[in-house]
């Protein structure tokens, strides 16, 4: 399975750029689009309804778009540990019910904020592990050709990215010293990890390591269209993009400029943007302005994504 990520500054029509890639590839092959971006655009952009057509963290063949299957992800809604430990009786049963499997460590984050003080990111994480195990169950039964990925922008592109570093490191040290530590810390007062511990998360650190692990290296190999309108923020932005994609082993297989006009005021922007192409030897790509793309009518709308689908992508080999 192909995994393409589009990636840029937020408003450059990112979810625009990926719905149009989608909705040509699945002319062809079984592609999956996901909307990993808070904003949620993907929706929008195709006209697509909530309930018929998606349900968030879940993957969902859409009714409006036959043959698109689409997953929205979204923090996973649980009780904190501090608010469980108002109930009466043994709330750590309960507690520890709302976690299955790969979601024990966003139960390991939450309890390690709670008793260290500690902030950590369990929105970025939660979504981050409901997105893994998506992939390791509906995904690969299903066998899809290609996974689109619409991230946030910038800082949340890396907070993806970092996620997968970060907590294939902490499976690593919970597996090698995490079981004496953890029980040690339940001696000096920290009793909720007792029950932790007990609940076998732990035991199959490995286990879910080397699954976290295997998905990591998808989006780690993925292949990145960075994105940007012909203005000077969204091209300085491309810059920090990039950065973020060659820390983490990507690779840029176009450029995109959105919503060109036409006009004398652009040119300077664009020249950039085709220097940049230049310096990786990969094609940069223009998406004319088109009110249609804008459009009150989603029929209207989605057939103009359609066409910058089947214009840009389809005359490429990426």
């Amino acid at each position: 399975m192909e995994v393409t990520i589009f990636a840029g500054k937020g408003g450059v029509g990112k979810s625009t750029c990926a719905a149009a890639y989608a909705l040509d590839k699945i002319q062809e092959k079984q592609t999956l689009l996901v909307d990993y971006d808070g904003g949620h655009s993907i929706p929008r952009v195709l006209g697509l309804k909530r309930g018929r057509d998606y349900i968030p963290n879940l993957l969902k063949e859409t009714r409006t778009v036959p043959d698109l299957h689409l997953a929205v992800m979204d923090k996973l809604e649980f009780d904190p540990i501090a608010e469980k430990k108002k109930e009466k009786g043994d709330y750590m049963r309960s507690y520890l019910y709302q976690f299955v499997e790969d979601q024990g460590f966003i139960a390991f984050c939450d309890m390690v904020t709670e008793f260290f003080g500690v902030p950590t990111d369990i929105g970025s994480v939660s979504k981050f592990i409901s997105l893994c195990e998506m992939y390791h169950g509906d995904i690969k039964e299903k066998k899809f050709d290609d996974m689109i990925i619409d991230v946030e922008p910038t800082a949340g592109l890396e907070r993806l990215l970092g996620s997968t570093e970060a907590v294939c490191r902490s499976l690593i040290n919970m597996k090698n010293t995490g079981r004496a530590a953890m029980f040690a810390l339940g001696l000096f007062g920290w009793t909720d990890i007792k029950e932790f511990l007990k609940s076998g998360y732990i035991d199959l650190a490995e286990h879910y390591g080397e699954r976290i692990d295997e998905f990591a290296g998808k989006i780690r190999k993925a292949k990145y269209f960075v994105i940007c309108v012909p203005e000077s923020s969204p091209v300085d932005e491309m810059g920090d993009v990039e950065k973020v994609i060659d820390t983490y082993g990507g690779e840029i297989v176009g450029y995109i400029i959105n919503n060109v006009r036409g006009e004398a005021h652009e040119d300077r922007q664009i020249s950039r943007v085709f220097k940049k192409g230049d310096a990786k030897n990969v094609p940069v790509l223009q998406i004319p302005h088109d009110q249609k793309l804008c459009s009150v009518d989603s029929k209207e709308r989605r057939q103009a994504l359609l066409e910058v689908g089947q214009n840009l992508f389809s005359k490429q080999s990426f």
